[in-house]
């Protein structure tokens, strides 16, 4: 998403399957103030795989470049992409 279309949403959506930039641009929208909550989902390598180290790595990430850890919500329940996009 270009900058320049960015609004103010309830909360920056961070999807699995990344090696960083989605967590980084979430970082990003979230130090714009555009958000003050942060969902990370957590499909990684095949269905009804979550893997809680790939949503902890994340997080920590997020944390440690100063976003509350309380304002971090996690997605344990999408086994794929396709429920991810329906159910957030």
């Amino acid at each position: 998403m270009p900058l320049s279309s960015a609004k103010p949403a309830d909360v920056i959506v961070i999807l699995g399957g990344e090696t960083g930039a989605r967590s980084i641009r979430g970082l990003e929208l979230y130090r714009e103030g555009l958000s003050s909550t942060i969902l990370l989902t957590g499909f990684e390598y095949g269905e009804l795989q979550t893997q809680r180290s790939y949503l902890d790595w994340r997080a920590q990430f997020l944390v440690s470049s100063g976003v509350t850890k309380s304002r971090i919500l996690f997605d344990l329940r999408e086994r794929n992409s396709r429920e991810e996009a329906e159910n957030t």
